[in-house]
């Protein structure tokens, strides 16, 4: 009977660790969050260009070779004077995604009237102009009552999606 307690509490143990490790398992099945750094020099010829041709004086300050939905991408981070933007490129050199840091002032006024309607009392801490395929958003994080918030409009000031830091799932309401 010791023998069987002992084989039941094993068997129970070994259930609660692999239940603990199942969100991990999945996020690394599917492919999300796998990013490696690579040098300048590592990248194909055509997002070189595309680069150049997009953005002339941007200076790469970071890069990193990631699987998004199974695709691969290469997230670049460029400087460009004060500029600093967040880029992905396909393979093939397509730009597929803008990500501009603007100062929270420079946001269109509904964005800024729909964050404080929906964080009063709350501060901006990071705004971001967004284009993906062609399409323009502002994400804008905020800060109120202890909690990070991120926030996801139309131009129009239109809420399209928000998460908070509990939920840091990674799904931002996009592809990258």
């Amino acid at each position: 009977m010791k023998n069987l307690t002992s084989v039941l509490l094993a068997a129970i143990i070994a259930l609660v660790l692999v239940g603990s490790a199942l969100p991990a398992l999945a996020k690394a099945a599917k492919g999300t969050g796998t990013a490696k750094e690579v040098s300048q020099p590592e990248l194909p010829m055509a997002v070189t260009q595309s680069l150049q041709m997009a953005f002339p004086g941007a200076v790469i300050t970071e890069v990193s070779k990631e699987n998004e939905n199974n695709v691969q991408v290469y997230d670049i981070e460029t400087r460009d004077g004060m500029i600093e933007r967040d880029l992905i490129f396909g393979l093939d050199g397509t730009l597929l995604e803008v990500g501009e840091h603007i100062p929270a002032a420079d946001l269109p006024a509904a964005v800024r009237d729909a964050t404080n309607k929906a964080f009063p009392g709350g501060s901006i801490t990071e705004a971001e102009r967004k284009t993906i395929g062609g399409t323009m958003r502002y994400d804008v994080t905020v800060q109120s009552g202890g909690a990070s918030h991120e926030l996801y409009f139309s131009p129009a000031g239109a809420i399209l999606n928000v998460t908070d830091d509990e939920d840091d799932g990674g799904d931002d309401g996009d592809d990258d």
